[in-house]
């Protein structure tokens, strides 16, 4: 069974903790960061003469020939820094000019490392978790924990805890993994897979199984561990994913409660299974029934598994992001091209879809959605919507971000090939 426990201490049991002191060689190393820029909640425009590239390694192995993004960036946003993940480190990079404030770094030996001429993209975004009245950044690390006389080495996670302005790591947790992490054959990933209310999911896997980790950021400790289980995100204070059954297709999506693991629900035997959050209390589901090959694609509660809509049809091969504030906006190449909608994040109604034949209006490639603001593209260039009604708004900015806050977007430059940072402006 997988353990939790503090880095270079040999004790640990099925769901217990602990940390490590952060004063270590291999702490975070910081430079002052640029002087504080103003805000824009939501942004609707940028400042083009004062945008700066970000490291090269934030789009490494996520680009396609034609210069666009294949995967989601492995970066988080906090207010001007951009916290960028690679395999053997976080950097925190000052948006402002592109410095790299400071590196975050596990103490064990990764599994896997990046240099300039070497770098993959295994490692998913670290997350910015609120706890209390502060916030800490959650980043983990797949290492290699060095064995003590007769004990052979294993792999583990290294789970760190960093301050949001000093990006000292304050706090370090290993994670014990299951045995078949240790005969894996295909590659091992981990990642911060979502968080609420100070709690975050951990998840650890590889092509053919899963591990899941709770764990309360404000106490630094784990809450409890669950083999055999994908969570995918925290909504309605559950831990939401899917069930793995070794070498079988067989899968289920399930809720478990974040404080206690216990299951709440489990749904139908399907395959093809894929499930994501939607906002704090939803998710979406789509995959195959095992019973009969039927399709299914829908909105569920997360806490109690029950199915609140079917997902219309245009919508098949659409995506939705959460506004942050109160909407899903969904967008991608549905059954007749290209679809974009809005839809409440509470109930899961429509509140309006693209493409408009009656009012002649085409569908954008959503980039992102941030605090009631879509941006995007069509033909015709960049576009903002608003996020509730889907009415253009009457000045579009001049970069469609695929990451945004108040205070930076970070968009592909016009040759596809730089992911730049630009200061909003207003």
């Amino acid at each position: 069974m997988a353990t939790a426990t503090a880095l270079l201490v040999g004790t640990g049991c099925s769901s217990g903790s602990g940390t490590s002191p952060p004063n270590t060689p291999k702490n975070a190393t910081a430079t002052p960061a640029s002087p504080p820029r103003p805000v824009h909640d939501p942004p609707s425009e940028f400042a083009l003469d004062s945008g700066s590239p970000m490291p090269e390694e934030a789009t490494a192995g996520r680009l396609t020939v034609g210069g666009t993004l294949k995967d989601s960036l492995p970066i988080a946003l906090h207010k001007s820094t951009a916290y960028v993940a690679l395999p053997d480190r976080v950097q925190a990079v000052d948006t402002a000019d592109g410095r790299v404030l400071a590196t975050i770094a596990p103490r064990e030996k990764t599994v896997r490392t990046s240099n300039e001429w070497d770098v993959d993209d295994s490692a998913e975004a670290p997350a910015v978790i609120p706890h209390g009245e502060t916030a800490t950044l959650v980043a983990p690390f797949l290492v290699e924990r060095s064995g003590t006389g007769t004990q052979a080495d294993h792999t583990a996670v290294e789970l760190t805890g960093s301050d949001m302005d000093s990006h000292e790591v304050t706090w370090r947790l290993v994670l014990d993994l299951p045995k078949w992490a240790e005969t894996s054959l295909s590659t091992l990933y981990t990642e911060v897979a979502g968080a609420e209310n100070g709690k975050a999911v951990v998840t650890v896997q590889d092509r053919t199984n899963a591990v899941t980790f709770a764990v309360d950021v404000g106490m630094r400790k784990v809450l409890w561990t669950q083999d055999r289980f994908r969570a995918v995100g925290i909504a309605a204070g559950t831990a939401v994913g899917t069930t793995v059954e070794d070498g079988t297709a067989h899968e289920r999506v399930a809720g478990r409660g974040i404080v206690d693991g216990k299951q709440r629900w489990i749904g139908t035997d399907s395959y093809a299974l894929s499930a994501y959050t939607a906002g704090p209390h939803l998710i979406v589901v789509h995959g195959r029934d095992y019973a009969t090959g039927d399709a299914y694609h829908r909105l569920v509660d997360a806490r109690s598994g029950v199915t609140r809509r079917e997902m219309p049809t245009a919508l098949a091969g659409a995506r939705c992001t959460y506004d942050d504030r109160k909407t899903l906006v969904c967008s991608g190449k549905g059954a007749e091209g290209h679809v974009a909608a809005g839809m409440d994040a509470r109930s899961g109604g429509i509140l309006w879809q693209l493409p408009d034949d009656a009012a002649d209006r085409v569908a954008p490639k959503v980039s992102t959605a941030w605090h009631g603001r879509v941006y995007g593209t069509t033909g015709n260039g960049i576009v903002a919507l608003d996020a509730r009604t889907g009415k253009d708004l009457s000045t579009p900015p001049d970069i469609a971000p695929v990451l945004v806050n108040e205070s930076v977007g970070l968009a592909l430059d016009e040759s596809g090939d730089v992911l730049m940072a630009y200061p909003t402006s207003g």
